[in-house]
């Protein structure tokens, strides 16, 4: 399997920041865990996390072609990726323990990869104007909604019931 063109990063730039769970040769293969394929399906979800995140902020030009900006989506998507491989092994931010919100609801790993994804993204939207991505104005426009407040006054006088209810 082949990274897809609209993604970031590398298995070789995953395996420099999980080199522990790499082969002898500091790569991934089919004989690792994960395998060489399951790291680039990572990196593909990883990076389609990115994208609609993008769109998201009216971004619809792919592929991105300002460098340093590619640069900064390969090595939070290695990262990311890295993470996921230290939590196939149990270990890491995405190991057992991350599964666990503080109410006790269990999570997807993916719940939290897109979550982590959708910050990252929202936090650099204006940024990536600066650089020159042009954004789309037509879409996600802002939709203004009218709330107002009826009140309704009981005329027996005799309840002790609320006499005004707001909608």
């Amino acid at each position: 399997m082949a990274i897809s063109a609209n993604s970031y990063g590398s298995a070789g730039g995953v395996s420099a920041l999980s080199r522990r769970w790499a082969n002898s040769s500091g790569d991934f293969d089919t004989t690792t865990k994960p395998t060489l394929a399951q790291v680039e399906a990572w990196i593909d979800q990883v990076s389609s996390a990115i994208n609609v995140s993008m769109v998201g902020c009216r971004y619809t030009t792919f592929p991105i072609t300002i460098d340093y900006i590619l640069d900064d989506f390969a090595l939070y998507t290695n990262q990311i990726v890295a993470e996921m491989v230290a939590g196939s092994h149990d270990l890491g931010r995405l190991g057992p323990e991350a599964f666990k919100s503080k109410g006790g609801r269990l999570r997807s790993t993916w719940a939290i990869v897109a979550g982590d994804v959708q910050t990252y993204i929202q936090d650099r939207c204006d940024a990536f104007e600066y650089a020159g991505i042009p954004r789309d104005d037509t879409i996600a426009k802002e939709t203004t909604a009218i709330i107002s407040t009826v009140s309704v006054i009981r005329a027996d006088g005799y309840s002790d019931d609320l006499n005004n209810i707001e909608t």
